[in-house]
């Protein structure tokens, strides 16, 4: 019976992603959307910024 490993994926802090060349044009949404202490994945990240962006505006 073979068992599944679960892949540990590597998380970084809001700061990292600050400073990623990958999100560079997202910076100021990842600086208002992130907490400061706390770590994130990449993907927790593109997931957090795409339904950021897809949330309607009211005014």
């Amino acid at each position: 019976m073979a068992t599944k490993e679960k892949k540990h994926e590597a998380s970084y802090l809001k700061g990292a992603f600050l400073r990623s060349r990958i999100f560079k044009y997202q910076r100021d949404l990842i600086d208002a959307i992130l907490e400061d202490d706390k770590t994130y994945t990449v993907k927790e990240v593109e997931d957090l910024l795409q339904k950021e962006l897809k949330r309607k505006v009211e005014c």
